[in-house]
Order: C-alpha cells, then structure tokens, then sequence
C-alpha cells in the first residue's frame, strides 16, 4: 500500500520512504514508528503503544522514543517546533497530522513513485589479499613480499567476521599484470588489500593499499617501517597494526555503504554495522537504535553469531548504565545473546569477549577469565579483547596486568571507538601504580571524548582529586553535574563493579571528598 505525507510516499510493501529526491533512508525503528503512524491516521498513538509495537513492549526511556521521533521528522522535512507531520501532545502520545487520502492507494502503472530494481548488497564482504610488489630485489624483500600477505590471510581468517580468500587462490596472480579490479573479476572479492616492500636505509618500508572493489575507492593507505636485522619481529608488528587498522576501517567503510541503503534492502551485514557505529557512543538513545539495527541483522542471518555477540554487548550497558528498571532482566539477555553467539561460533573472538564480560554483572569476574582470555588468543590483534580483559584486571586491582593491556590495545587500535575506555581504564591503574600526575593526564584525556559517559567523567573527578589538582576536579564535576545531574556513588560503582576493596574505598572516598554522595 502507498500511503501520501505531502510531498513524501510511504510503500508499505516496499519498505520504502520516498521523497522529492527520491528514496529517504530510515533506520527500523524509525520506519516502524511512521507506519504505526500512518496506518493509525487520525488518532492519537500513544506512548504505550507506540512501546508495544516497534519496540516489541520492552522497556524504552522517553530519551530513546524522542531520539527516534527526532529521526522520523528529519527524514520528513519536519521538526519539533513546527511539527507539520508529527504532533506530540505532551503526556498522551503522538498524532499524524499529514493529509494522506482517507484509504491506502495500491501502485499504479503511473505511480510517482517509480519501479527500481533492488540494490544488491552482499550479505558478507570478501577480502581478497594479493601478493605484495617488491620494489628491488633480494632475499629480504621476498622474505616480507611473500611472508606478510600470508601472515595477513592468517590473522584475518581469526576475525570471522570477514571472509577471506585461501593464500592458494591469491597467489597464483603472483606472476600476472593485475591491479585489484581486475583481481576481483577473477576472484569475486569486494576488497582487496595490495602493498609494496622496499629497502630504505637501514629498514624495510612497507606501503599497504585497502580499495573497495565495489567503487574503486581507495579505504585505507598506510606506510610502515621495519627493522631489517629482526625480519621476523618486523612482520609481526606490521602484520597487528594491518590487522588492527581493517578491523576498523572496513566496519567504517560498510556502515557508510549502508547508511545510503533504502531501509528494506538493508541486509543482516549492513544492519550490523550500522549497530556497531551507535554501540560505542555510551548513550541511552545510541544503545537503543543499535539494539534495533542488531534485533533486524539476527532475524534476517539467524546465524549471525557476531551479531548475537553486540546484542549481548547493548544488553551490558543496558544492565551496567542502568539504562533499564529490570536490570535482572538486562542481564538475563546479556547472558542469553553471549550463549547464543557461542553456540554459532566458539571461535569468534566477540563471542569469548561478552562471554566473559557477562561474568562481571553476574558478580563472578573470575569465572570470565577464561573467555577473556580466549578472545585474544583467537586473535592476537584484537584490541577490543585486550582492553576487555584489562578492564576486568583493573576492577580486581591487577594494575600491571590492566596497564599491560592497555597499552597493547591503544597500540593496536590508537583510532578505536573505545579509546576513552582505554584510558579512563589506564589512569586508575596508574594512580594505583604510584603514578599520579601521568594519572591526571590519561584520566583528563578519556573525559575530553565528545561520548565520555558518567564512569569516566567521575573517574577524572577522583583520580585529580587524588593527585591534588583540586581544580582539575571541580571542573570535571561541573561538566559531570550538567551531563548527569543525577550522578551518585552507587552508580558509579554500577558501572564500574570493583571487586578489588581497597581501590572501591579509595575511590569511594575520593569522591565523597570532591562532593559526590548517594
């Protein structure tokens, strides 16, 4: 059915929102909210309802319903001041105040809204590794042409949540002319990563080429430098740090594509990503528009086990933010989506992680060692898995143990969306380590991220409080109380669950000391 909002056209059985320009992207919660609307045109939807159909009953924040209303009128030319398409009547719900005609019209020949082909969007990328250019010629360099690309398909493969081709298939381009187009029209990849050794000086320069094949875009470009006198130690530190750049970069790179995606051609690959780009943003209404794009990615790949793993991971925050008032509940689901994730695929890395993060709602951190350490050892340049795991080294005070892996995963990922995680995480250990000005430094650094949540702005009210930058503190607290007003002990020690009693009471202490009660 098409439905007429004016100048845009809903198709019900398309899944699609048009507009003046053409097609208009939704995020699902976003486009389940307007059909609610429209098929509901001429009365008030209230709240409840509204819960009860796109959100399946669950318990959602005002925070999360205006963040999606917010969405739905930008997408429609509207907005909360003139709300021409979208009224809100304050405490009762929501009213569709557009024209539409009294009945769904079914598309005619002539529709305005035109017939388009599907997009194809392949649910899974493929990575296609060619055999690296040697710019010269010596044993060194084919040591480090020919070991890096294989080192590469190696840790890769550890990832699972990209394909990429076997060695066997890559290399036989080895004595060809090809450039990575022409490498896909014969291998059928979406990305290929292509590079070139040389001898500079004293050292080996490698220069690394990430291109979607789909658009002939270059992603990702990078030099590196290596030792020639530790060949073996030199293949193995550039080897994390490409490993550590393509765990970001293509996730990056897909959420783009998919953000330029109509809403009912959004496959389960796409859907995921664009959830990881609002994981990591530490709030309420991000959490719930992530949690939706990774309910649709789970119902469209019912295998997806990386999926299950980052519903586990919104789930936690849900429990650890207390983003919920069924907090048992919250970590019930956090438990049931680490379980699920496993059972698809023991061996990915993000399924071990939540697994053993799970453990420290359940107030059994040492039971999730196990799993923490698992993930890294699945894939050594996982540095969402080393900084896991020194955050639980952390909460147990293990301070040698949590500066170690912070700083390998800084290291590896110096651009991760956790970042600020890393360091608020760092500045406690170094306090602990007798290192308090370095401490004020880390713990000011992961407070400045645009999307510090309340555990890092509070963590760098105590530890300058601690190291006697009293001002440093007061302006922390400041920016603490105008972003939480509501922010306590006890929710400070929600998030982050010490079980480490001597550090819990200095820091308790600390904030007590600075004005921060409850």
């Amino acid at each position: 059915m098409i439905y007429r909002l004016g100048r845009f056209s809903l198709d019900t059985d398309r899944a699609e929102l048009s507009g003046p320009r053409g097609p208009v992207g939704l995020e699902p919660k976003a486009y389940d909210l307007l059909r609610l609307l429209v098929e509901r045109q001429g009365r008030l939807v209230t709240r409840k309802e509204a819960i009860a159909a796109v959100w399946g009953g669950r318990f959602i924040s005002d925070a999360a319903i205006s963040t999606v209303l917010k969405m739905l009128r930008k997408a429609l030319d509207d907005d909360g001041k003139t709300q021409r398409v979208i009224r809100t009547i304050h405490g009762r719900g929501f009213r569709l105040v557009a024209e539409p005609p009294a009945h769904p019209q079914e598309p005619e020949e002539n529709s305005a809204v035109p017939d388009r082909e599907p997009v194809p969007w392949a649910s899974r990328p493929s990575l296609a590794i060619l055999p690296f250019r040697r710019l010269g010629a010596s044993d060194i360099l084919e040591m480090v042409a020919d070991g890096l690309p294989a080192d590469l398909i190696s840790g890769i493969s550890r990832l699972r949540w990209l394909r990429v081709l076997a060695q066997e298939t890559t290399f036989r381009l080895r004595d060809t002319d090809h450039l990575p187009h022409s490498a896909a029209a014969r291998l059928g990849a979406t990305y290929a990563l292509c590079g070139t050794v040389e001898v500079v000086g004293g050292g080996t320069l490698t220069s690394i080429e990430l291109s979607d094949l789909r658009t002939g875009a270059v992603v990702w470009a990078e030099q590196l430098e290596g030792r020639l006198d530790d060949l073996h130690q030199t293949r193995a530190a550039i080897s994390a740090a490409v490993l550590a750049a393509l765990e970001i970069q293509i996730p990056l790179n897909e959420a783009l594509r998919a953000r330029s995606c109509p809403t009912e051609q959004l496959d389960a690959w796409g859907a995921y990503h664009l959830g990881l780009q609002h994981i990591f943003r530490f709030t309420e209404a991000d959490n719930a528009i992530a949690t939706g794009y990774l309910e649709r990615a789970t119902q469209l790949d019912q295998h997806f086990a990386s999926a299950f793993a980052a519903l586990s991971f919104t789930s936690y925050q849900m429990a650890a933010m207390q983003w919920t008032p069924d907090r048992n509940q919250a970590i019930r689901q956090t438990q049931a989506y680490a379980e699920r994730s496993l059972e698809l695929d023991p061996l990915d890395p993000f399924a071990n992680l939540v697994e053993g993060r799970l453990f420290l709602l359940l107030n059994r951190p040492e039971d999730g060692q196990l799993w923490l350490d698992r993930s890294v050892q699945l894939s050594p340049s996982y540095a969402k898995g080393y900084y896991s795991r020194g955050f639980a080294a952390m909460l147990a005070g293990r301070v040698g143990d949590c500066l170690a892996d912070m700083e390998r995963a800084m290291a590896l990922s110096p651009l991760d969306p956790m970042l600020c995680a890393m360091q608020t995480c760092k500045a406690i250990a170094l306090h602990v380590a007798g290192r308090p000005d370095e401490a004020v430094i880390w713990a000011n650094k992961g407070a400045r991220a645009p999307h510090a949540h309340i555990a890092m702005l509070m963590t760098a009210v105590a530890v300058c409080h601690l190291a006697g930058d009293h001002a440093g503190a007061r302006t922390w607290k400041a920016v603490l109380r105008s972003r939480y007003p509501d922010a306590s002990l006890r929710r400070f020690f929600t998030v982050l669950p010490f079980t480490d009693a001597t550090l819990r009471s200095l820091l308790g202490r600390a904030l007590q000391e600075a004005g921060i009660l409850g």
